[in-house]
């Protein structure tokens, strides 16, 4: 029993921690007292764990602010160098490879090409590209046991191989008995965190954007595929097996005797891309894509009408049970469907009779323009430094790394 009290005891003890972390990082520098009224904890406390925090090196002082009666007080925020996160964004043709700091701040970034997608290619290009960044570490007298962990946005095209052609096919090809986790090179001891691009991109707008973004809210990307994630307390839902987010499949289609017809997905711009081959347009490229929604306004307007229903529908299935404050929708370009789909579906919200649904602010995705492995790099800040109980174990191997550098118990 005492050995479970004790146990309990450092689960929340790490959970405090967390949770200042978590609001220096989304609310800027503060002072000790007025970090104990945003985490809802004694000033003692809070004194206790900056000290704890200070010696780890993951908070730093940042000066004095005088206010207009007392003393001036000291103001704390993350110490950029307090730990490192690597980002891997891996594209048909190129690797992206960043790093950056606790603050969330790019340190250095490289690109390494490749002619085809295919594993022992990319392979290469994942061990020369970590080893670019180790040696610019070391260059610039950084410490790098302070990286702890590897985030990788999920290749695309790994899963949709189905809509490649030519040699970009035979090469995905190679993936069909291969894990992405297996390029990563035998001489790296980091963990590897792979996530979606909608995952990814929610992530970001916590981490890089530059306006406080709200602790719950559904989030959901509009592409190739329609995606989302559902963050709630500032904790990234995806369900039991990850698989949460697929809004865009929800049943809408209804025969007249009532009866489910299918649960196809209608709201992608795969299914846009179809409708416009359809209607006799030579669509291959992403110009020939964007040239093909202009000359059709009709099957754009179609597609846009069926999409915005599975849309809004999906939406109203989350905010029954979640009852989220804003949603966030990220659609690729042209931006003029963008704006359509949010008037749509803030229509269908307008003329809902059941009041006791509450009706979000949808919002054009505010998502910062960032590259694409600089967001992958946010997944490992989140999984090591985000403050829910659940969580707490995923920490352990961030800490494991930084303690020793302190000389701490």
């Amino acid at each position: 029993m005492a050995q479970t009290r004790a146990t309990d005891a450092r689960r929340i003890r790490r959970h405090n921690e967390l949770s200042i972390l978590s609001t220096l990082r989304y609310s800027g520098s503060a002072s000790r007292p007025e970090i104990a009224r945003r985490v809802a904890l004694t000033l003692q406390a809070v004194n206790g764990i900056f000290e704890y925090l200070l010696d780890l090196g993951l908070v730093a002082e940042e000066g004095k602010r005088v206010g207009a009666v007392g003393p001036p007080s000291t103001v704390y925020g993350l110490n950029p160098t307090g730990a490192y996160a690597i980002g891997l964004d891996i594209s048909f043709d190129k690797l992206e490879a960043a790093i950056i700091n606790f603050k969330g701040q790019m340190i250095y970034r490289v690109q390494t090409d490749y002619e085809r997608p295919e594993p022992l290619l990319i392979q290469a290009a994942v061990d020369k590209s970590l080893k670019s960044l180790k040696s610019y570490m070391q260059r610039s007298d950084l410490d790098a046991d302070r990286i702890v962990g590897i985030g990788l946005i999920e290749p695309g095209f790994i899963k949709n191989m189905t809509d490649l052609r030519g040699d970009l096919l035979d090469g995905a090809q190679m993936w069909k008995d291969q894990s992405i986790k297996n390029i990563m090179p035998d001489w790296l001891d980091l963990p590897l965190y792979i996530e979606p691009s909608p995952v990814v991109s929610a992530l970001s707008m916590k981490v890089f954007s530059e306006k406080k973004m709200p602790s719950s809210y559904l989030f959901l990307s509009i592409g190739h595929a329609i995606e989302g994630c559902l963050v709630l307390n500032g904790d990234v839902h995806k369900g039991g097996t990850e698989r949460a987010g697929k809004i865009g499949a929800i049943p809408v289609r209804i025969d007249e005797k009532g009866t489910v017809v299918t649960v196809r997905d209608v709201s992608s711009f795969s299914i846009l891309h179809e409708r416009l081959l359809a209607s006799g347009d030579h669509v291959l490229t992403t110009e020939d894509f964007y040239r093909a929604v202009h000359k059709q306004p009709m099957v754009v307007e179609n597609w846009m009408k069926d999409a915005s229903e599975a849309i809004f529908m999906g939406i109203l299935a989350v905010q029954a049970v979640s009852d989220v404050a804003t949603v966030y929708l990220q659609i690729a370009p042209p931006n003029m469907i963008g704006e359509a789909m949010v008037e749509k579906i803030r229509t269908g919200f307008a003329a809902l009779t059941n009041k006791d649904i509450s009706i979000p602010d949808i919002h054009l995705s505010h998502s910062p323009s960032i590259a694409p492995a600089l967001g992958a790099a946010s997944i490992v800040l989140y999984e090591h430094f985000s403050p829910k109980l659940d969580r707490i174990t995923d920490v352990k191997r961030a800490m494991e790394r930084i303690l020793p550098l302190m000389g701490a118990a």
